[in-house]
């Protein structure tokens, strides 16, 4: 398997942890984290043992693409920059497609292409005076990882128009207010909180958070019937399978409930 460069992809008590580590790129959105970053994440998908993925930096940064967009600047031609705009929008995608619980986490700013990038995770944990912002309009251009649609929805209108329109920048207490931020505390309670979820989170049976967290995208990119009709069928499966009828009355006498693995038949290519 390749190494990383451009951060660090480890493993422990069931949670996956990517951590940015490319200083010498400013801790900026690369090409080389992109792919490093998109291959991470797949594997942690396949990975049984892995039940939640956490994103960070070292720095507690994460910066724009702006060693992508020098590149294309002085290199790519326009089907090249295509290229690199879709493979952003890869990244994003898979964050939201993998059917575990994505947490990512700010300590000091998310800006441009590293902010959008963040956008998809299911939690944002960040420090009470962490900076959010979506500088492009200044610059002559727009935010294209999907920023534009993703921070409108999540904030709402008004609010985007802030951001995008007036690049105005957000900070941790106002950024949990509007929606961008899960939570926002001090910068010394911040990995604790992190820890805090992740230990919520793996209690919880990979099922069910896969089936809420697929549901819940599909109430943007489906309209209303169709989705409550796709519920439907979730539900379905997931009391087929059974979870609830030793977890419900364990529940219900305050006791703990322990959920069996979930093994999946296929990784990557391969039958197991």
């Amino acid at each position: 398997m390749k190494e990383y460069t451009c951060m660090t992809f480890e493993k422990k008590d069931r949670v996956a942890v990517i951590t940015k580590t490319n200083e010498h790129q400013g801790f900026c959105m690369s090409q080389e984290l992109l792919v490093e970053e998109i291959r991470a994440l797949r594997d942690a998908a396949e990975d049984d043992d892995v039940r939640v993925i956490v994103i960070t930096s070292i720095s507690g940064i994460h910066q724009g693409a702006y060693a992508v967009s020098k590149y294309v600047m002085e290199n790519a031609t326009p089907m090249q920059v295509r290229e690199v705009i879709a493979k952003g929008h890869e990244l994003g995608r898979l964050i939201e497609t993998i059917e575990k619980p994505i947490i990512g986490v700010v300590k000091k700013e998310a800006v441009g292409g590293g902010f959008e990038t963040l956008q998809p995770c299911d939690f944002i944990i960040c420090s009470e005076d962490a900076k959010f912002q979506q500088p492009e309009a200044e610059s002559g251009t727009i935010a294209g990882w999907g920023g534009i649609l993703r921070l409108t929805r999540m904030i709402g209108w008004r609010n985007a128009q802030r951001m995008l329109l007036a690049c105005e920048p957000v900070y941790g207490k106002e950024a949990a207010e509007i929606g961008i931020a899960t939570r926002a505390v001090s910068a010394q309670e911040v990995d604790a909180t992190v820890d805090e979820l992740c230990n919520r989170l793996k209690r919880y049976p990979a099922q069910s958070l896969a089936y809420t967290k697929t549901d819940m995208h599909k109430a943007w990119e489906m309209d209303l019937r169709s989705a409550m009709d796709w519920e439907i069928q979730a539900l379905s499966v997931l009391m087929a399978e059974g979870l609830h009828r030793d977890s419900i009355p364990m529940i219900m006498r305050g006791e703990e409930p322990v959920f069996p693995e979930y093994h999946r038949l296929i990784k990557g290519d391969e039958w197991k």
